[in-house]
């Protein structure tokens, strides 16, 4: 805690859905990451992401390990921060996309702000990866963040 100044966690949550995570990282190891494309890039950018940005991060997900995809997808699947966050002491921005399907305020960055004290909220218009769907909203709100 020492080390953090302030903290900007973005679209991220304290805990994820075990049976979600579960059955996309058999989907994976069964069938390669082409089984899980759709549905991941659904989640990952909205309709409104530039064309470029959409196929750039279609062609890193086809393109990743399908055994590497499916042990981040355990480590996401088995965390559980809930107990720990309340002892964040940082100012925190917490960041949540409107699009987020993922992550998205209600049950995620809600819990979060309820959570974590005194912690500040911040929603771009984006899916889960914001910093790729919304950059200059996302950076705007830091950099007010972090000069405050």
């Amino acid at each position: 805690p020492e080390r953090i100044e302030k903290l900007i966690p973005i679209c991220t949550s304290a805990t994820m859905d075990s049976a979600s995570w579960n059955d996309r990282i058999a989907k994976v190891r069964g069938e390669g990451m082409a089984a899980i494309a759709d549905l991941a890039m659904g989640r990952f950018l909205s309709d409104t992401a530039e064309p470029a940005i959409y196929e750039a991060v279609r062609r890193q997900l086809l393109g990743m390990d399908a055994q590497g995809y499916a042990g981040c997808g355990a480590a996401i699947r088995d965390m559980y921060l809930a107990e720990r966050i309340s002892g964040i002491a940082a100012p925190t921005l917490v960041v949540t996309g409107t699009r987020d399907t993922s992550t998205p305020f209600e049950g995620h960055g809600e819990y979060l702000l309820a959570r974590i004290p005194g912690a500040a909220h911040l929603s771009i218009e984006a899916a889960h990866l914001a910093p790729l769907e919304a950059p200059a909203e996302l950076a705007s709100g830091m950099i007010a963040f972090l000069q405050d």
